[in-house]
């Protein structure tokens, strides 16, 4: 009859298990046909190839800083150990298919019974007894619960891989975008300095003419008043610079000092793209790591459902030990351990299968099942959420991006014109055909339309920087 059921048992160990609980099946989400944002600078299609977006920008120092972040970034470094971790704890759940209990036991034991205590008149009262040998225990996997689990530690560690793409995409992003944001903000203090260039000219002229009488010293007061608040907004720029710079330095890898001496971020003026190729919005569901470890996730959580299922059904488990048992009495020498231990008549073993089921259990097992299908429901809605998200920030970046590109045109004419305002203004107070708060609203406005239009430039590339951020593409 034993010989029987060990049979069953190895034959269900080569046929395989009964999982319980339900099959994984990826939420339904609503999934748009194309992006609303429409403009001859935007190009859709099913295979377009993007590679690293960023060497678009064509700055050699930007690649050499996303190269060095992706090397020493120490968020990217942890999001890597995560990995590691993850991968460690799903070789731990395949091991639970095996025997989960193999161990060597060895003991020795000296005993004396008190000659007071009960029934001893007819026992050995004094004696020492050895045990060697090897000690096994396996709960099959009827219901599938080693199975699922199994299922939830691979949901993990995928999870984790995803968890790292998705550092490197907002890493990188983040990258271009502090860079970008450096650029213009040498860009505009730059601009900045040209024109208190401009301004200390003016308040020149005013000055002679006061000295000479042709206009009073409220000219001269107003021109270095304007002179001096111009003046002052660099610094105000200056400050944002270097939190530009220490925001790179941290995001590389580096300290503020560390950084000034591996890289040098030039003045020039970043190449701004002008027209961007992406894929459908489909594409989005397979492209963004944070969606598919979301996914992943909800693979796990489906796995711990089939769990709490498995543990309304009985564990079926499969004990044994087989080893040497050996006994004497310590006050006769006629069975002596170590002369005996290892014969053959000390041999001694037992095996079987047992089973556990908690057949009264309060509903505690039934609520655990709920409280996994809540989860699994949960994370669904979270899921389709994050698609939808996922949607806004792209259409949003799209319309950044387009919107930004028709401003800085606008602007470029808004610029030239005040410009000319200022050279003619200028020569009519010279020529005293005007007085000076014509020269000063026109300086007013080259100022500001300068900057404007260096910010409008500077929000094209970061337009762009955060399509393909959205996107999910790295």
């Amino acid at each position: 009859m034993m010989l029987k059921i060990l049979n069953f048992l190895f034959l269900f160990l080569l046929t395989g298990c009964f999982p319980v609980g339900p099959d994984f099946k990826s939420p339904e989400t609503t999934i748009q046909e194309s992006w609303t944002e429409q403009s001859p600078r935007i190009t859709m299609g099913q295979d377009v190839k993007i590679g690293p977006w960023w060497n678009n920008y064509r700055d050699d120092a930007l690649n050499a800083l996303i190269d060095y972040g992706l090397q020493e970034n120490f968020t990217l470094e942890a999001a890597a150990y995560r990995i590691l971790a993850a991968r460690a704890n799903l070789g731990f759940a395949i091991g639970e298919f095996f025997p989960q209990t193999q161990q060597a036991e060895g003991s020795f034991i000296r005993t004396r019974i008190s000659a007071n205590a009960p029934n001893t008149l007819t026992i050995d009262r004094n004696f020492e007894d050895g045990i060697l040998g090897l000690r096994i225990a396996w709960e099959l996997d009827f219901w599938g619960r080693f199975y699922r689990g199994v299922q939830v530690a691979y949901g993990e560690y995928v999870a984790t891989q995803d968890d790292y793409r998705d550092v490197q995409r907002i890493l990188v992003s983040d990258i271009v975008l502090a860079y970008v944001q450096h650029k213009t903000l040498q860009n505009r203090i730059a601009i900045l300095e040209r024109n208190v260039a401009i301004q200390y000219r003016s308040a020149e002229i005013a000055k002679v003419r006061w000295e000479e009488g042709f206009e009073s010293e409220l000219d001269y007061a107003q021109a270095v008043s304007l002179w001096k608040e111009t003046q002052a907004q660099k610094a105000s720029l200056e400050i944002d610079l270097k939190r530009a710079l220490t925001s790179i330095a941290i995001l590389v890898g580096l300290t503020p000092e560390e950084f000034s001496c591996h890289f040098t971020i030039s003045s020039e003026s970043i190449n701004t793209p002008i027209d961007v190729a992406i894929g459908y919005p489909a594409a989005v569901l397979y492209q963004r790591p944070d969606l598919r470890r979301s996914l992943d996730l909800l693979y796990a959580q489906n796995a711990r459902v089939g769990i709490a299922v498995s543990d309304l059904f009985p564990r079926i488990s499969f004990t044994g030990f087989l080893g040497l048992e050996c006994a004497s009495n310590t006050l006769s020498t006629a069975n002596q351990m170590g002369k005996h231990l290892f014969s053959r008549s000390s041999l001694t073993f037992f095996y079987g299968p047992d089973f556990a089921w908690p057949i009264l259990n309060y509903g505690r097992l039934a609520n655990r099942i709920k409280e996994q299908y809540a989860l699994l429901n949960e994370g669904m809605a979270t899921y389709r959420n994050q698609v939808l998200e996922a949607y806004k920030e792209v259409e949003d970046a799209l319309t950044f991006f387009v919107k930004s590109i028709e401003e800085t045109s606008d602007l470029e004419q808004s610029f030239k014109y005040a410009k000319r305002s200022v050279d003619i203004s200028t020569l009519q107070y010279q020529e005293g055909l005007a007085d000076y708060s014509r020269v000063l609203n026109s300086l007013q406005l080259q100022v500001a339309a300068e900057d404007t239009m260096a910010q409008a430039l500077g929000n094209i590339s970061l337009a762009y920087a955060n399509i393909f951020r959205s996107l999910g593409t790295f």
